[in-house]
């Protein structure tokens, strides 16, 4: 029997990133997103949302270990996306 788990593997990644992916959120609009970090916890609401922020991008550490750390996330929905279903990736 022939082995074809690498080459079945490899098609349905394809189909995934190329067909399916694209199909469960076909329109985006990009977000802001800032941080404030802190090594205390717990932080009271308050304290939390007027604290600082600053800017991150993806893949950047969000703090130290069993630190807290609170984002902002901005945005705008398109106007053509009225009445419709809008949700964030995150």
């Amino acid at each position: 029997m022939h082995d074809d788990r690498k080459l079945v593997e490899a098609r349905l990644e394809r189909v995934l990133n190329e067909r399916v992916r694209p199909a469960v959120h076909p329109a985006t609009t990009p977000l802001t997103v800032e941080i404030w970090s802190t090594a205390d916890e717990p932080v009271p609401v308050a304290e939390g949302l007027a604290a600082p922020t600053r800017p991150i991008v993806t893949g950047a550490p969000w703090g130290v270990p069993w630190g807290t750390s609170w984002f902002k996330v901005t945005g705008e929905v398109p106007g053509e996306w009225a009445g419709r279903t809008v949700e964030a990736v995150l």
